[in-house]
């Protein structure tokens, strides 16, 4: 099934960079840093989870165009300021503006990634396609020492279509020069990663490390796995 790739595309946030935990740090710095306790967020528990819940939906906006860049960013601290009755634009701006300037520095990637990474390196050209912010992937990327594995970076800002539009993926095939058939895909969410690139001929893995009930037949549960069949 495998026999014929070359190219290795991967997504980025959840595949290798840790953004659950990544984020969570810098909500942590967030609470203290704005004093939040003093606002009634006195649980980091609920406001992480509140956070992560309103964001998730956000970004779904966000890739369905129904919100854009800057909805997105001051929406998702708003709306979480909000569950508290905290009505206040302006620092939601503020929080906004630390957690884009802190998140990306951190360097948390999930288990095993470095040696996957440099295992397939020197059998593959590997390449990112994300749907994350070019000014985050560029930091997140070089402070986790990823830049190093990567032959070209596809960005879905800098294209201007996001996974799973069939366009992101044909703007990588067209600038390499390769063909679907040569491709796979690895990536956690099911419908940006894994439809997107099915649609376009891609053979496509699930990375599920929280090992959620699906059904799609071809996952893994930890990249090390990858050294498995590749």
């Amino acid at each position: 099934m495998y026999q014929n790739i070359k190219h290795i595309f991967f997504d980025l946030d959840h595949t290798l960079w840790d953004f659950d935990t990544n984020s969570t740090l810098t909500l942590i710095e967030i609470i203290d840093h704005f004093d939040l306790e003093n606002l009634g967020i006195n649980d980091s528990n609920q406001f992480i989870a509140t956070y992560k819940k309103i964001n998730d939906s956000y970004w779904t906006k966000y890739r369905m165009n129904q919100v854009s860049k800057d909805e997105l960013r001051l929406g998702r601290f708003r709306d979480t300021l909000l569950e508290w009755n905290i009505k206040n634009d302006e620092m939601a701006l503020a929080i906004n503006d630390y957690y884009v300037a802190h998140s990306p520095y951190k360097t948390k990637l999930l288990p095993n990634a470095h040696e996957v990474l440099a295992y397939l390196h020197k059998k593959y050209i590997l390449h990112i396609i994300t749907n994350g912010f070019r000014e985050a992937v560029t930091v997140k990327m070089r402070e986790s020492e990823l830049n190093q594995y990567f032959d070209e970076i596809v960005i879905s800002e800098e294209v201007g279509f996001q996974k799973p539009h069939p366009r992101i993926f044909q703007h990588l095939l067209s600038k390499k020069n390769i063909l679907s058939d040569e491709c796979m895909m690895i990536g956690d969410h099911y419908e940006a990663d894994i439809v997107g690139a099915v649609q376009q001929k891609i053979v496509a893995i699930l990375f599920n490390p929280t090992k959620e009930s699906h059904p799609y037949p071809h996952q893994i549960f930890d990249l090390i796995e990858l050294k498995d069949f590749l």
